[in-house]
């Protein structure tokens, strides 16, 4: 079972992915556009 840390680690690498394919999706829009 994980402790809060590993979750809460785990948490903030998957919002840090998040931010980062919003960020290409968003300069591949501007790109785009």
């Amino acid at each position: 079972m994980k402790t809060m840390s590993t979750l809460h680690k785990d948490a903030m690498t998957l919002r840090s992915l998040i931010n980062e394919i919003l960020a290409r999706s968003s300069a591949h829009t501007k790109k785009a556009a």
